[in-house]
């Protein structure tokens, strides 16, 4: 489609049809003077006419306007239909496609870190089997283990369960703890799983610990028929600690464990001491070299 500006003689008038309505532009009768009109519309190959605009107007295919004297096409430039710009094709990239790794969840910062289980193992065989398992408590601050369940399961040599126990421990902050036992009707043990639980409820958030407790004076005697281990517990809490698990690992020169028994406190003075003793039975001498003692089980004031 174009716009052109043309002049078209008048000599007598020029007849007209717009959308079925007829329209008369004239100059006057028998003027020579031209008209000069817009056509909108695509010209035929030899050009506008009177004959062909008005076939082209009646049919909608032509359209008129400014209707005026042939000296304004003179004073306006023709008026063309700019075409319209194609769109850019965008050039395909020869670039490799990377794609953003997907990103893991955060984890909150002040989540406590699971219990380690440190060392554990089956010391005797027999229709009862004793047991020990050394844990630790990751986080330096901030969260106590609390009666956290632990199961223990002795396996034999394939792995299928000869018996289970259910605990339960308690650690402060960076404390390693212990847990020991006797199991009857253990015939075939021969390896242990320990099962720590970690659950979200299991977990208590403290302040810094105002104490600690202390062990002095620890002194073991070997017999023929077992062993007898005393010692003192000292507390730095400035108020009564009550319920304290104590546990003894005995381990012979090459460090593997021969032996552990466990004990109760039922309370510890402020700033003051308790003494305790374990004895334990075997049907032979055991082998001990050195002696360690863990506690665990009490919930500790805070200030």
């Amino acid at each position: 489609m174009s716009i052109r500006r043309m002049a078209i003689a008048g000599s007598a008038c020029v007849l007209l049809v717009l959308a079925g309505t007829a329209s008369t532009f004239a100059q006057g009768a028998g003027s020579d003077e031209p008209l000069c009109i817009s056509i909108a519309g695509t010209a035929p190959e030899g050009g506008w006419d009177v004959l062909s605009l008005s076939v082209a107007i009646a049919s909608g295919n032509a359209t008129i306007s400014n209707v005026g004297a042939a000296g304004e096409c003179a004073a306006a430039a023709p008026v063309a239909e700019e075409p319209a710009e194609e769109p850019p094709v965008a050039e395909p990239s020869t670039e490799p496609v990377v794609e953003e790794p997907a990103t893991e969840p955060d984890v909150a910062a002040d989540a406590p870190l699971p219990i380690e289980v440190v060392e554990s193992a089956i010391f005797g065989r027999g229709e009862e089997a004793a047991y020990y398992a050394l844990l630790r408590n990751p986080n330096p601050s901030g969260w106590m283990a609390t009666w956290m369940p632990v199961r223990v399961d002795l396996l034999d040599d394939e792995g299928g369960l000869v018996s289970t126990y259910d605990k339960s421990l308690t650690l402060l902050p960076g404390q390693t703890g212990a847990i020991t036992g006797y199991r009857g009707e253990a015939e075939g043990a021969t390896q242990l799983d320990v099962v720590v639980a970690n659950s979200e409820s299991d977990w208590t958030e403290v302040p810094e610990i105002p104490g600690d407790l202390t062990f002095s004076q620890l002194k073991t005697k070997v017999t023929d028929t077992g062993t007898k281990t005393t010692g003192r517990v000292s507390s730095t809490y400035d108020t009564q600690v009550e319920s304290v698990n104590v546990y003894v690992v005995y381990r012979d020169a090459s460090g593997a464990v021969v032996g552990a028994n466990n004990t109760y406190i039922d309370f510890i003075p402020a700033a003051g001491d308790a003494n305790f003793m374990l004895e334990s039975w075997s049907e032979k001498k055991p082998d001990v070299a050195s002696t360690e003692v863990y506690y665990d089980g009490f919930l500790p004031p805070t200030e």
